[in-house]
């Protein structure tokens, strides 16, 4: 999976897995996807309508893909490779002026794998107020 080895190119692969990503939205849930955080806390519907996927790697890829692509348009962030993770992250500078990144790749798979334990909008919602200095 492009998430999980550096390749400089794999932003632009991100893109086109998000734009996949509103496309199985509006197929399956009939929903209208941006990338904003309304949108980001359908995925945890989308997710559940998904199920236990056959490819558990290409449906992390589609959804973390959409997530990252969302956090990077909606805070000004750049997609980052992390290497003690070995995975791509989308970084930005919070409310506080230093910078932190959330791997977006990790999030989508322990929602596949945990179910709303790990829920993607409770995700979000911590990281908007992380970045907004509402949450330290």
């Amino acid at each position: 999976m492009a998430f999980t080895s550096y390749d400089p190119d794999a932003p632009k692969q991100f893109a086109q897995y998000a734009e996949l990503c509103i496309s199985a939205a509006k197929e399956t849930l009939k929903a209208d996807l941006r990338y904003d955080l309304e949108s980001i806390k359908k995925l945890d519907e989308l997710v559940s309508a998904i199920g236990k996927p056959k490819n558990l790697g290409q449906m992390v890829m589609v959804v973390g893909a959409f997530l990252g692509e969302a956090f990077r348009h909606m805070y000004n962030g750049q997609w980052e490779w992390n290497d003690p993770y070995k995975s791509w992250a989308v970084k930005f500078r919070m409310a506080n002026g230093k910078e932190d990144a959330v791997l977006v790749f990790a999030k989508a798979q322990k929602r596949f794998v945990n179910g709303m334990q790990d829920s993607i909008a409770f995700f979000a919602h911590v990281t908007d107020g992380r970045i907004k200095g509402t949450i330290p």
